[in-house]
């Protein structure tokens, strides 16, 4: 229903469901695992997810490295904005930190907790998603 009432736009982004689908996805895992995942959108309607090396343990940087025919990323945050996660790093929310601004190529996808924004390498800045597409689940009360 979410990519319906969308008409398969992100932003200024066209996407297939099958990509929309693990976006929605990779924002599951990202809440479950509290740390970010990432997927990159390929030109021929196709998505995969980006590999991780250690699954299990927090990375503070997730490398997205698009491959010729892919044409945009998404990734996760998982988390509200100022959790701290150690060492000096706190979280930046729904949208696109400074150094994803700087170091993601392309056209990126940033979906949150409870916001999504949309940015355009070079720019060096982002915008929101309105209305936000994405499916978020709260089974618990808690406020991570």
């Amino acid at each position: 229903m979410q990519y319906r009432a969308m008409d398969g736009k992100l932003g200024q982004l066209n996407v297939t469901y099958r990509q929309f689908s693990k976006i929605n996805a990779a924002y599951q895992r990202s809440s479950f695992w509290h740390k970010e995942h990432g997927v990159i959108l390929s030109r021929d309607g196709s998505a995969r997810f980006v590999a991780r090396a250690d699954r299990h343990k927090y990375d503070v940087t997730l490398r997205l490295n698009p491959r010729n025919g892919d044409f945009a990323t998404a990734h996760t945050h998982w988390t509200k904005d100022g959790v701290d996660l150690g060492g000096g790093v706190f979280t930046v929310g729904g949208y696109h930190s400074p150094h994803d601004l700087v170091s993601i190529p392309g056209y990126s996808l940033v979906v949150g907790r409870t916001t999504s924004t949309y940015s355009i390498s070079g720019t060096g800045a982002f915008n929101y998603i309105n209305p936000d597409p994405f499916i978020r689940f709260f089974m618990f009360p808690w406020n991570w």
